[in-house]
């Protein structure tokens, strides 16, 4: 599951955009925030919970101001792409 995580944030977040240049060292780039990721699902949280931690990362940790929107948008994908329900399995 953790393989997932990281690469839905990498196929669904993107928040650099590093995935439209493509340069061959980025695949990895937001392996380091699927611990994190993958802690707010197991712990429950819905979109907005997920969107929150999403957020959160792009503005604390990468400085990024981008719209709540756009965070809330890559965790409905995120979600979606991981088939997360809200009861916190996997369906």
């Amino acid at each position: 599951l953790y393989a997932e995580v990281q690469r839905a944030l990498w196929t669904e977040w993107d928040p650099i955009g590093l995935r439209e240049m493509d340069p061959p060292w980025s695949v990895d780039e937001y392996d380091g925030y699927a611990a994190e990721v993958l802690r707010a699902l197991n712990s429950g949280s819905g979109e907005h919970g997920l969107a929150t931690v999403l957020r959160a990362l792009e503005s604390e940790a990468m400085g990024i101001d981008r719209p709540f929107a756009e965070s809330l948008k890559a965790a409905r994908r995120i979600r979606a792409v991981l088939n997360w329900r809200d009861d916190t399995s996997r369906a």
